[in-house]
């Protein structure tokens, strides 16, 4: 069995994504393998690439279950300026191919899973809430409000 060297893959942070890495923008771990030393490391940056974007789906062959796990994580597919780490070398994912870049500046761990935040409990009070439009004479849900009420118009019956 052959050496096996390292391979991650970044994604780059959302407000940096059309910045190449080098430009000091942020990335984010999203996955981790290894693969053979003796293997061209573009071969399995482009490895990389379709697993990652098609290898979670039946339509290009047999399902990886690498990709389905990364795919269940809730991340995307890879994207120009995304970066595939190779043993020691980074490469950048360019509009056609890679190009070797310098390791990027700020590495951060994925964002931990929050559940939603909880919602406003609903107002217990049963008067109308001081937001409610009157229009006609009529309160919320139709009904004459509550209290005092300015005196009548002219032409309208009392």
């Amino acid at each position: 069995m052959s050496d096996q060297i390292p391979v991650r893959v970044f994604h780059t942070d959302i407000f940096s994504r059309f910045r190449s890495a080098d430009e000091g923008g942020p990335v984010v771990l999203v996955f981790s393998s290894t693969a053979s030393a003796d293997r061209d490391p573009l071969e399995i940056c482009d490895e990389m690439f379709e697993l990652l974007n098609v290898g979670h789906d039946a339509e290009f062959g047999t399902p990886d279950p690498r990709a389905i796990d990364y795919r269940n994580q809730g991340h995307r597919g890879l994207s120009v300026g995304d970066i595939v780490q190779v043993g020691a070398t980074y490469y950048e994912i360019g509009p056609v191919g890679f190009t070797i870049v310098a390791p990027p500046s700020g590495i951060r761990s994925p964002a931990p899973e929050y559940p939603d935040p909880p919602r406003a409990a609903p107002p217990t009070s049963q008067s109308a809430p001081a937001f409610a439009m009157r229009t006609r004479g009529r309160g919320a849900r139709g009904r004459p409000p509550a209290g005092p009420t300015t005196p009548p118009t002219k032409g309208r019956p009392t």
